[in-house]
């Protein structure tokens, strides 16, 4: 919800910012991510939902007992029009979602240094909502490690009285009425793992970049985040290549042969092997 003005180059009446969204996550002294969620020039003050891609952060197992997240929208006076709708143009590849990897990104008309400048320098523009948020596990030495689902709102002013609820579309009310004294950002932590392997794979290089480009804490993690999402991505090009030679109307012998190679080494993974054994036995029984 942005209730602010901050585009100081509109006459008088105008209510309009030239809005962009942004966030960043972090578990423990990891590197941080960044996210972009939304940009779009002149734009009234109110509710904004329409974004590239809502989801910050998903895993498919929680690893960290502590999440910290930042969110950030601002008033962007200057951005060149071309960018911003190079920007929209593109807003599905992870390119855009993850601006880490603008620079690596194959897109002759990214604009990559311009995108990456303008993440980066974000707090150099007019501030509408700037918070952060930790989240910690209640008892980390449970069976499940689990962060208490539910909805947390970051209010940019500090202290917000009155009884707060949420109406049916996430927006604040205050003692049953809008809340509208002040921005705020509303953000759902759910159990549900949503996202495709390809998203899991680029969110794994960008946090690895981060580490490569010196924002991280650790002075072997770099190499450790490399081997991680190379053995993640070699793995799932296998079990995507399995998965074709399964398709085969007609396989050849060769093919057969490369299957059953592949499945061997799969079942070899000790964490792959019990998924495709336990799959197997049920195609067996059917």
């Amino acid at each position: 919800m942005v209730q602010e003005r901050r585009d100081r180059f509109k006459p008088p009446g105008r209510w309009h910012n030239d809005l962009i969204v942004k966030t960043r996550y972090r578990f423990k002294n990891e590197p941080p991510v960044d996210r972009l969620h939304y940009i779009e020039k002149e734009q009234r003050l109110g509710w904004r939902g329409d974004f590239f891609d809502d989801v910050i952060v998903s895993v498919p197992d929680l690893q960290n007992d502590r999440l910290h997240l930042r969110v950030q929208v601002y008033d962007v006076d200057g951005v060149n029009t071309d960018l911003v709708d190079t920007i929209q143009k593109f807003s599905e590849s992870s390119a855009v979602l993850f601006p880490q990897l603008a620079t690596y990104a194959n897109i002759a008309r990214l604009g990559s240094k311009p995108l990456v400048d303008l993440v980066n320098n974000i707090d150099q523009h007019d501030e509408i909502l700037d918070e952060e948020l930790w989240l910690e596990i209640n008892q980390p030495q449970t069976r499940h490690k689990l962060l208490q689902p539910g909805y947390f709102v970051c209010f940019r002013d500090e202290s917000v009285s009155g009884d707060l609820t949420l109406d049916d579309d996430l927006r604040v009310l205050q003692d049953g009425d809008a809340y509208t004294d002040g921005s705020y950002a509303v953000l759902e932590l759910d159990k549900n793992h949503e996202l495709q392997p390809k998203r899991e794979i680029d969110q794994k290089v960008a946090k690895m970049v981060a580490e490569l480009a010196g924002k991280g804490r650790s002075s072997e993690s770099a190499l450790h985040f490399l081997r991680e999402t190379l053995e993640a991505y070699s793995k799932y090009e296998k079990l995507e290549r399995l998965r074709e030679l399964d398709g085969e109307p007609h396989p050849s012998a060769r093919c057969n042969a490369r299957a059953e190679e592949l499945r061997d080494e799969l079942k070899a993974d000790p964490v792959l092997g019990p998924a495709l054994r336990m799959k197997e036995s049920g195609q067996a029984d059917d």
